[in-house]
């Protein structure tokens, strides 16, 4: 779109309040028919219409803008799923060389924290006897809960026991419902299966939500 007076079009929406604008220019930028952004011109001093030409070139520099993103935006994801790759590839060497059950625990642990720069992580199971979950190992600020045991169903390790479904907290506000996991910290927790019964769960949080391309992981 062209606009030959913006501030006179009453086009303000409190953003751009401060900023003097006059004839501007707004372009979307499209890949493979995608809008992945808006590219904008403004002239702050002068009204009136743009050159014939300036649409044009603005869609131009708008359309190698929007490869130039993606292109980028592709490689970042492709190093991230390389380094997400070698990282399972790096637990399932160490799990290689851990015999018992006690040795393997700190080695999934460790390896989550490191994975998604976490700086909490636990294992939780079910207990055949009672049903109550039973915290294996934690590590990280959730180090103390190694041990804990809750009723079946209570807090966010037994919900995710419970229900069989990855549960995920952007931690954006506080889950008295979770007592083992809603205090504001963002977490995701994915139940662990033994003959499409769920035996038990992983749980690693952090300050920042997670992404979803994580929680494929």
């Amino acid at each position: 779109i062209a606009v030959e007076d913006y501030a006179g079009e009453g086009l303000f929406d409190g953003l751009y309040e401060d900023i003097p604008l006059g004839r501007a220019i707004a372009v979307p930028m499209k890949r493979e028919g995608r809008v992945v952004g808006v590219l904008s011109v403004a002239n702050g001093e002068r009204t009136g219409s743009f050159p014939p030409d300036a649409i044009h070139l603005v869609s131009l520099l708008a359309d190698q803008a929007a490869i130039a993103i993606e292109n980028t935006r592709l490689l970042a994801e492709t190093e991230r799923r390389a380094a997400h790759m070698e990282a399972i590839t790096r637990v399932a060497s160490a799990l290689r060389l851990a015999p018992t059950r006690h040795e393997m625990l700190p080695i999934i642990l460790d390896q989550l924290l490191s994975l998604f720069a976490a700086d909490r992580a636990l294992l939780a199971l079910r207990d055949l006897e009672t049903g109550e979950t039973v915290t294996e190992l934690a590590r990280g600020q959730w180090a103390g809960l190694t041990g804990h045991r809750s009723p079946a169903g209570e807090g966010a390790a037994g919900r995710l026991i419970a229900t069989g479904e990855p549960l995920v907290v952007p931690g954006d506000a506080p889950r008295p419902d979770l007592k083992d996991g809603g205090d504001g910290i963002a977490f995701a927790g994915v139940p662990l299966t033994a003959q499409q019964e769920p035996i038990g769960c992983l749980m690693v949080g952090r300050e920042t939500p997670f992404a979803p391309e994580e929680i494929r992981i």
